[in-house]
């Protein structure tokens, strides 16, 4: 059985995880950490239709969160050209 958690806490592992918020279910079913950012194909589902989503999401990673910047600079600008390819 799937563990099921609330969105907005934290996104689905690759570990089969459903994240459930109303009607829509999420689930994460690739990850892969990158040294400054996150890449996962996150499948979002709603309850009553047949349709499923398929996104990429994409997390930098490399963030200081008691001073609410990033670590590098260097890292969010090169994670911003990766947003930019995708």
């Amino acid at each position: 059985m799937d563990k099921q958690k609330n969105i907005g806490v934290y996104y689905p592992a690759a570990n089969q995880e459903v994240l459930l918020k109303g009607t829509f279910q999420v689930s994460c079913s690739r990850e892969e950490n990158k040294t400054f950012y996150a890449e996962r194909t996150l499948t979002i589902q709603h309850k009553g239709t047949i349709t499923d989503r398929t996104n990429s999401h994409l997390q930098f990673t490399d963030w200081d969160e008691l001073e609410n910047i990033p670590r590098s600079t260097t890292n969010l600008l090169s994670f911003l050209n990766v947003i930019k390819m995708s």
